[in-house]
């Protein structure tokens, strides 16, 4: 198992327990904070933002696979992939969105 840990540089870094080092730093385009970190089925991560970006990845590669704007600029507090279904579900302070997981296509939001 691996520790992941995203920092106030804009870095998401990956840590080896058993070891005790760092085996990967993944940098997040444009990112100041990374406030919230999610798996899903062992190879996707989402990547919350300060400034209202989710952002996926499949952990094999150092490129985004999609970049989505919540368009608030508050920070994304929770990434949850829903099994079932293609969808994400990302929340802010302001709302919560659930998108299709491949194209980033909206399909509802929510203001409480």
């Amino acid at each position: 198992s691996l520790l992941l840990l995203g920092t106030d540089s804009g870095t998401v870094e990956c840590w080896d327990p058993r070891s005790r080092d760092r085996c990967a730093t993944l940098s997040v385009p444009d990112a100041t904070n990374i406030t919230c970190l999610q798996t899903h089925k062992l190879l996707e991560l989402g990547v919350g933002t300060e400034d209202g970006r989710v952002v996926l990845y499949d952990i094999r590669s150092t490129k985004p696979v999609l970049m989505k704007d919540h368009h608030y600029s508050k920070p994304i507090n929770s990434i949850y992939f829903h099994d079932s279904e293609d969808y994400v579900i990302s929340a802010c302070s302001k709302s919560f969105k659930i998108w299709l997981k491949d194209s980033g296509k909206p399909v509802t939001t929510i203001e409480p």
